[in-house]
């Protein structure tokens, strides 16, 4: 149905970047790579605790999934979320932010107490929350890690730019588990090893996700198609009436007004109450109740555009950089026939991909498909990367499975505990697609464990799962964590991966104060210095609801 296109391997520098590597110290306590989620609060949680940190960041952008990919609805599974850590400060700073500008953040998933954050607004408030660090911190963008340094076992630093980043520990915070594979640690990949790959393994869908807006005035020449994108066919169109037509179903809030009752075919404006974000473009504010969604403004497309990784191109696409490539433009390209959808089919002519997001940066105009000349507009304004669900994941000194997570989600009163938990999520098992029997891990997952709806409830994460098994000098901190694939699904979303990241950071700055390896400083070292911080690091210690 798509066909194959090759992306521009151009990296340009970001104009919203710190440093650049030619002009960087070469030596640190700490380096992080990747400016996600995890990565961001493990940055920040090193140098509050006295450690020189580097983060390093491949885009333009910080934020990851919640900014760079486009994903601004952020993925609770509960209030409490919202009481632990950065995360709490991240939420904190979000809701002064809009309230300021007298906006409201519930804006999406149909009802109050969502946290929607519009990405450039969101990279805005990160950025704040870096700068307050930069006496310790030096954020760089734009910066390929092309290797890993290593003395032995033990991981020294990095090679990224061309110039060396020596460290005492470095954390592995990017979207694939790249860093993990450079440094010769065990890792999972779909249901096999690194040591003994599947040949016919899958992990979930990408989405490349876009933002797109109504504009009042009518959308600007550019971002009106004059035609259908390459590989737009009948096919498609079956596809993207079977989840958004002219005469579907309108928005249905529940009676206790916290949810919606979702029904496909869609109507246009229940599609975009799904993934709403707030617009400080439009004078007027909006939440998801005034008028089923008509008066929304900005959406991000998150819904309909999952793109599969099936057959040899899903654990390829991970471990592959042509066949990533590849697929990221065909995942792109998806998108782009959606929103054409939208404007042609839909006859929605007023609404396009927003052009004050602030991706058109050097990075991304050096992100060109070659098979889609004559669409650069759109792609520059498109997100800085793709939604990643499930990457490489790290195999640890432990491991954490759908089975102990199902065990709390039947019965509350029998939730599996660690004497060394250092943070607890509350999202459900979500896995988009690839979830057949045949597709889990024999001994870490079985079908019964993953829920068919969406059911979850708390659950914690030892700090086993951030620490390799052999390899020193080397933490991971965003969802290439030690977990199942079934897991992987409950705490790759934005809270629980900042809370990782969290505990990824506070581990890395104890080994440098104290010289010694992770693996050897104290679960209660940790958990102390997290709770210091605000971390609810234990379900016996969360905090109430808000």
């Amino acid at each position: 149905m798509l066909a194959l296109f090759l992306l521009s391997t151009a990296i340009g520098g970001g104009l919203w970047q710190y440093h650049r590597s030619g002009h960087a110290p070469s030596s640190y306590d700490v380096v992080v790579v990747g400016a996600g989620p995890g990565g961001i609060a493990a940055s920040i949680q090193a140098a509050r605790m006295g450690a020189h940190v580097a983060l390093l960041e491949e885009t333009d952008w910080v934020g990851g999934q919640m900014t760079a990919a486009g994903v601004g609805s952020m993925d609770e599974g509960s209030l409490a979320a919202r009481n632990s850590g950065l995360y709490k400060e991240f939420v904190q700073n979000v809701m002064a932010y809009y309230g300021a500008q007298h906006k409201s953040v519930d804006t999406c998933y149909g009802g109050a107490s969502s946290i929607c954050v519009d990405p450039k607004d969101g990279q805005i408030i990160l950025r704040r929350m870096l700068d307050k660090e930069s006496g310790r911190l030096q954020v760089y963008t734009g910066t390929h890690v092309s290797a890993v340094i290593k003395r032995g076992s033990v991981v020294t630093g990095v090679v990224a730019n061309n110039k060396q980043f020596t460290s005492k520990v470095v954390i592995d915070a990017d979207e694939y588990g790249d860093i993990l594979a450079k440094a010769g640690a065990a890792y999972r990949l779909g249901n096999g090893t690194s040591d003994n790959p599947a040949a016919q393994a899958c992990v979930q869908d990408i989405t490349f996700a876009a933002v797109i807006k109504k504009y009042p005035g009518g959308v600007p020449k550019q971002l009106q198609f004059k035609q259908p994108p390459p590989g737009y066919s009948q096919e498609l169109v079956k596809h993207f009436a079977a989840l958004l037509q002219q005469n579907g179903y309108p928005a249905q809030l529940r009676p206790n007004g916290l949810s919606l009752t979702r029904r496909s075919p869609e109507a246009f404006s229940s599609y975009i109450v799904f993934r709403g974000l707030p617009d400080l473009s439009n004078p007027n504010n909006y939440d998801v109740f005034q008028k089923d969604g008509h008066s929304i403004t900005r959406t991000s497309l998150n819904l309909g555009n999952d793109f599969p990784l099936k057959g040899q191109l899903s654990t390829k696409y991970i471990s592959d950089p042509a066949v990533r490539l590849q697929s990221t433009c065909q995942a792109k390209l998806l998108t782009l026939q959606f929103v054409y959808y939208i404007q042609h089919d839909m006859q929605e002519t007023s609404w396009s991909i927003a052009n004050d997001e602030g991706y058109n940066t050097p990075y991304n105009q050096g992100q060109h498909c070659a098979g889609l000349i004559g669409y650069e507009a759109f792609e520059d304004q498109m997100s800085q990367e793709p939604y990643v669900r499930e990457g490489r994941r790290l195999i640890g000194t432990q491991t954490l499975t759908s089975g102990q997570l199902a065990v709390s989600w039947r019965d509350e009163k029998h939730i599996p505990t660690y004497a060394d938990s250092v943070a607890v999520g509350y999202y459900p098992m979500d896995i988009h697609e690839c979830r057949a029997p045949n597709t889990l891990e024999p001994g870490l997952d079985t079908a019964s464990d993953i829920p068919s709806t969406h059911k979850g409830g708390a659950f914690e994460v030892p700090l086993g799962v951030l620490i390799p098994q052999t390899v020193d000098g080397l933490l991971a901190a965003e969802k290439n964590i030690s977990v199942s694939r079934g897991a992987n699904g409950a705490i790759r979303e934005q809270p629980i991966t900042m809370d990782i990241g969290q505990a990824a950071g506070a581990l890395a700055a104890l080994s440098t104060k104290n010289h010694t390896q992770p693996r050897r400083i104290s679960a209660g070292s940790v958990q102390s210095a997290l709770q210091s911080s605000g971390v609810v690091t234990t379900i016996s210690n969360k905090v109430g609801k808000l």
